[in-house]
């Protein structure tokens, strides 16, 4: 069959597709890449050493896969954190490759997105349900949703990777299906069916909200597919009914095996500043809310950090009774069309469908943009048609025609700026988060989070009076969310040994949280450095039972142990926090103190020679490890070697900096936060070094006198 020259072949309409999208994605995420860590990317990634693999084998695979902290024992999101994981093995903390690796899997489901609108249209028009231009519809409908700035937050945002790949392996298994359900050969069907499925495990593995795909799936086979739905679900609607029980039932499973028992939802209620009730009530408002945002996405409308206002009523506030039954039509006319305008049923459908896990009953907050990723992926479909139509109407009319041509190249371009200018509020912590307080000034997290951003910046003034403007706005999220602001004081007054003040925010912090372990641990620092052991140790016992990921609680309570002349308890705690973390430094030190103050000292002098080994590898040595090494030496009868090791740090000795080091080890001998030598024996050992260093410095005096003698 040969061509006419002037028809455009299927292959180069994909291969322009393509290209077409590549370069406005690039285009309009092109600054993104340099956007730093953001909110709960440092909880989930940066601070996440199960995510930090370093070699490429079975162990840390595994890790990727169990990487939640907080439940290490069950696999969470396992597709989506091998991702990270293989992003720090090639990059490590780069933020250009996460960037990267985002864009790619937005652009893969841009082109598949494409792919699945252009053939579901060919099939509709097979079936003389569509006349429409199917190349313009399927192209434009993606770019609107590809370039729509609401996107940025699935995109730009690394952690919502998870969200975006989780679209990602949704549409390419819808693709699949539909590649199934369209072929004629058996093998064919089997291998796009296969593929199928393992796109909806790969989706699953990377965001939970996937498991709506085989509903999907049966919505496209009965409003699109199928040519009668309401014979189609009349026909088979014992096999339906045994599809959609068995998909409750695995949900179902999936919460018993991961919690242990039933999902008991009123739990994640207690901590909400809602109820169940008000926010069934309020997401029908935030899910129209999402639509005004997807055809009006201003920057200034977009936000890291909506203030939402609660439906408390049917009629409080007014809109939510509205909403409700905007919504409600919706769906009655999506299902009311559906044998005549499928695609529009589809759509509408489609769009509420996908909501239903983050906006129903589940105790998740109120609204994100990110949600939308997936729900809204259909959503300019009608636009494209309404497009599509005006343009063959005003086929024989070349003005209006250009008019409309203009129009969408106006609109797209206004898109794409919008979005380029979304990605520079999320240029860097500081700028995210100016943002959102310019815009949600009432709240409690946007204030927290920008004097977070100070205090990491170094503005510590200005952090601690962010924080204290924070204190006095609602909570939006937790109810108890302010006891993050208290701790924060209280480490930046800390810091600045303020420490009554400190102590007084770490308590208010534990008033509204008592969960939280830094609080405690810290607090115990501070008591312990005032003398008061017995409630120092029972805060950081507490901290100890709080966490099993940190060590520093344990190794705070096992040297507080050594210190009140209970070694072997002490030690056992300090043992057992170096087995947690076997390269901590700090733990290494402490019980190698340890060691030395139990009589211990070749013990001590092994642990800080691999202290000091590391300190030599990083480029960070530390004298005061050298003169514990020298003190364990002398203690273990190795006064030449001590003496040597002592010497190695003299040149860096001034009489002022040699003032100084004294000084630190006087202030640093009752507090717990300090780890210094014994003054006595330091002093004993470097005075010896100086008197060594001395003789053979006079030795080499008098070898130089010598030589001008005999001149």
């Amino acid at each position: 069959m040969t061509l006419k020259k002037t028809e455009i072949t299927y292959c180069r309409k994909i291969v322009f597709s393509v290209i077409t999208l590549t370069i406005m994605i690039v285009s309009v995420y092109s600054n993104s890449f340099k956007c730093s860590w953001h909110f709960d990317d440092m909880p989930n990634i940066v601070e996440n050493p199960r995510l930090h693999m370093e070699k490429m084998n079975w162990q840390s695979l595994k890790k990727a896969f169990f990487s939640d902290r907080n439940n290490p024992h069950f696999p969470y999101r396992p597709v989506a954190c091998l991702s990270f994981a293989l992003n720090y093995y090639f990059g490590k903390l780069n933020v250009s490759g996460y960037h990267l690796v985002n864009l790619a899997i937005h652009l893969i489901s841009s082109i598949f997105l494409f792919l699945f609108v252009y053939r579901t249209l060919e099939y509709l028009a097979l079936t003389k349900r569509w006349t429409g231009d199917t190349y313009f519809v399927a192209l434009l409908s993606t770019v609107l949703w590809a370039v729509n700035p609401i996107q940025t937050q699935a995109i730009t945002y690394i952690v919502q990777r998870m969200a975006a790949m989780a679209a990602m392996f949704y549409i390419i298994g819808m693709y699949c299906y539909l590649l199934a359900r369209t072929a004629e050969a058996r093998a064919t069907k089997v291998v796009f069916y296969g593929f199928c499925g393992l796109c909806f495990l790969l989706a699953i593995g990377s965001k939970e909200n996937a498991a709506m795909f085989p509903i999907s799936i049966f919505l496209f086979e009965a409003v699109i597919i199928q040519q009668d739905p309401v014979y189609f679900i009349r026909s088979y609607w014992i096999s339906i009914c045994a599809a959609l029980g068995l998909t409750i039932l695995v949900g179902l499973g999936y919460f018993i095996w991961k919690t242990g028992g039933l999902p008991d939802l009123t739990v994640g209620y207690r901590n909400r500043p809602f109820t169940m009730s008000q926010r069934l009530l309020t997401e029908p408002r935030v899910l129209l809310f999402y639509v005004s945002l997807l055809f009006y996405p201003m920057p200034n409308r977009l936000n890291v950090a909506h203030d939402f206002t609660l439906s408390t009523s049917l009629l409080s506030p007014p809109t939510t009774i509205a909403a409700i039954l905007t919504i409600v039509g919706l769906i009655l006319l999506a299902i009311m069309v559906a044998k005549k305008k499928p695609l529009i049923s589809f759509v509408i459908l489609f769009y509420f469908l996908n909501h239903i896990i983050e906006s129903s009953i589940f105790p998740l907050e109120l609204v994100f943009e990110h949600r939308n990723y997936l729900p809204s992926m259909f959503i300019f479909l009608p636009v494209a048609i309404g497009f599509g139509m005006l343009l063959s109407f005003y086929q024989n009319n070349h003005f209006m025609r250009f008019v409309f041509c203009g129009f969408i190249v106006a609109l797209l371009v206004g898109l794409g700026h919008s979005t380029l200018m979304r990605n520079f509020s999320w240029r860097n912590e500081i700028s995210l988060w100016i943002d959102a307080v310019d815009k949600s000034p009432n709240i409690f997290r946007p204030h927290h989070n920008l004097a977070k951003a100070y205090s990491d910046a170094g503005y510590k003034k200005k952090a601690i009076a962010e924080y204290l403007v924070a204190l006095q706005k609602r909570c939006s999220a937790n109810k108890d969310e302010k006891y993050l602001a208290y701790y924060n004081l209280g480490y930046h007054f800390y810091m600045n040994r303020e420490y009554q003040k400190a102590k007084e925010y770490y308590r208010k912090s534990i008033e509204l949280q008592n969960t939280f372990w830094s609080s405690h641990n810290n607090l115990g620092i501070i008591l312990a450095n005032e003398g008061k052991f017995k409630e120092a140790l029972k805060e950081f016992k507490t901290a100890t039972k709080l966490t099993t990921q940190s060590v520093y609680p344990r190794a705070n309570l096992g040297f507080l142990l050594v210190n009140i002349k209970k070694p072997k308890e002490g030690i056992r705690h300090l043992e057992k926090a170096l087995q947690m973390h076997p390269d901590d430094i700090q733990t290494m030190k402490r019980l190698a103190v340890a060691y030395l103050k139990a009589n211990k000292p070749r013990k001590a002098a092994c642990l800080f020679e691999r202290v000091l080994r590391t300190e030599i590898r990083e480029s960070k040595i530390n004298p005061v490890t050298t003169m514990f090494l020298a003190e364990a030496y002398s203690l273990s009868e190795k006064k030449d070697k001590a003496i040597e090791k002592a010497r190695t740090i003299l040149k860096s000795f001034t009489r002022k900096r040699l003032e100084n080091f004294i000084h630190e080890i006087e202030e640093g001998q009752s507090r717990l936060d300090r780890l210094v030598p014994d003054k006595n024996t330091i002093l004993t050992i470097l005075a010896e070094a100086y008197k060594k260093e001395a003789r053979e410095l006079s030795k080499l005096s008098n070898f130089c006198i010598g030589e001008l003698d005999k001149k």
